[in-house]
């Protein structure tokens, strides 16, 4: 007969196992950002006491997007395992490797003795990544952004996840400055990063406040002075942050997603106020660069000019020439579905972009707008004087118009002229205003 303690000598014990996290990434078999974390710790912790160097390297793959979205996600994986491989392959035998997440990467360095190996490092690391990748059956050449913190021993104490921030921030401004580049961190960088983020939560309240206005400059003929339209333009005060440019606030509103509500906001308002100005004039509306590739897009607005009671015939839409060749068929499209409205359209920021001239005789484009960085120095620099007669040329070959951005001199106006340019605008003229100075000023 055996016994009841027996029985529960003979019976396996269930033990309670704790759930110790992974360190290695399941993709990349990199470290994962928990390894990051520890080793960068510790390493800032050595510095604080021994002394010595650290050098982070914030790497982000430039394109990533388009291979997944081009060849699919295995083919992104691919990807991101070849990458990891040559990392792990250039990292020295006390190194940090790991995945911090999706395309992005960091490198944590103790063994370099000054900011400048650091810089020259990144330099060969951008080199090796370069290096053709097969992928699909084809070879592909990646490039990267990395971002870079130096520290010594000196510079006081330091701290991880600030030494992440301020890599990522550091990366975040190599691919501002047109990808493939490295950027090392300094304080200003911080600063402005502190800034887009308070302009950004700002604008969030301050569009769905109605705190935005618009204003209007004059379209006018160059002789004579008569005005033809007004470009509605976006201006922004706000209490705490002053004036914001839209070279500032547009696009962050496009990054963040907020840029479709700040376009209804300020379109409803431009609408509105048309009833206002004489008839003779037209209206001038900016279409944001990512609404003008999107097939809804001339729809909405066609609604909107509809519910407003507005003749189309009294609406141009003005896109940028990069908005239009990044995305060609799709924008054509579009600026095809205004015409069969009646909505005339220009093609603003003309020779800042790479048009292509096949693609410009194929768009339905009624104005072509000279950008101002010509205009600034057709009267002293003879390459932009050359480049606005071709322009204007090209413009006469296809039936367009043009119309010269930042007209601020009569010599600049003259000369315009004497080229067979017919349209302006500029402070020349005068300045975007208000509502009811605009009113004012073409009442006189």
């Amino acid at each position: 007969m055996i016994q009841k303690h027996q029985l529960g000598t003979q019976m396996p014990v269930k033990r309670r196992e704790e759930s110790i996290p992974s360190l290695q990434d399941p993709l990349t078999e990199l470290g994962n950002r928990l390894l990051l974390a520890d080793r960068l710790g510790h390493a800032c912790d050595r510095i604080q006491v021994n002394g010595g160097t650290l050098a982070v390297f914030f790497l982000d793959i430039d394109g990533f997007k388009l291979v997944n979205d081009g060849l699919g996600h295995r083919a992104g994986d691919e990807l991101l395992v070849s990458i990891a491989e040559r990392l792990k392959a250039f990292a020295g035998p006390s190194d940090t490797v790991a995945r911090f997440g999706g395309d992005e990467f960091v490198y944590v360095s103790e063994s370099l003795q000054s900011a400048d190996h650091m810089d020259a490092m990144a330099q060969r690391l951008l080199t090796e990544l370069k290096k053709p990748i097969p992928l699909g059956g084809q070879s592909f050449q990646i490039t990267a952004s990395i971002g870079l913190v130096w520290v010594a021993g000196e510079d006081g104490p330091v701290d991880a996840e600030r030494l992440l921030a301020d890599a990522d921030t550091a990366m975040y401004e190599a691919k501002r400055d047109g990808r493939n580049r490295v950027a090392r961190f300094d304080p200003a960088q911080r600063q402005r990063v502190i800034r887009a983020t308070t302009v950004q939560q700002r604008l969030v309240q301050a569009v769905r406040n109605g705190e935005l206005a618009i204003h209007y400059q004059p379209l006018v003929e160059l002789q004579g002075g008569r005005t033809v339209g007004v470009e509605a333009l976006l201006r922004w005060d706000d209490p705490t942050l002053g004036s914001v440019s839209p070279e500032e606030f547009i696009p962050m509103a496009e990054e963040s997603g907020l840029i479709g509500e700040l376009t209804d906001y300020a379109v409803d308002l431009c609408l509105a106020d048309l009833p206002t100005l004489p008839d003779s004039l037209y209206l001038s509306l900016n279409l944001s660069a990512p609404a003008v590739p999107r097939p809804e897009t001339a729809q909405w607005l066609i609604d909107r000019i509809e519910r407003a009671g507005v003749a189309p015939e009294r609406i141009c839409v003005e896109v940028t020439e990069t908005a239009v060749m990044q995305h060609a068929a799709a924008a054509a499209s579009t600026l095809w579905k205004l015409r069969a409205c009646g909505i005339r359209t220009a093609l603003d920021d003309f020779g800042t972009g790479a048009s292509s001239l096949a693609v410009l005789r194929e768009l339905p484009v009624d104005v072509l707008k000279i950008d101002r960085s010509f205009v600034s120095g057709i009267a002293s620099d003879p390459r932009d004087l050359s480049l606005i007669r071709a322009v204007i040329g090209l413009a006469a070959d296809f039936g367009m118009q043009v119309l010269a951005e930042g007209v601020e001199t009569d010599a600049q106006r003259q000369l315009l002229l004497e080229q067979g340019c017919r349209l302006g605008q500029g402070f020349l003229f005068s300045p975007a205003l208000p509502l009811g100075e605009i009113v004012n000023k073409l009442s006189d």
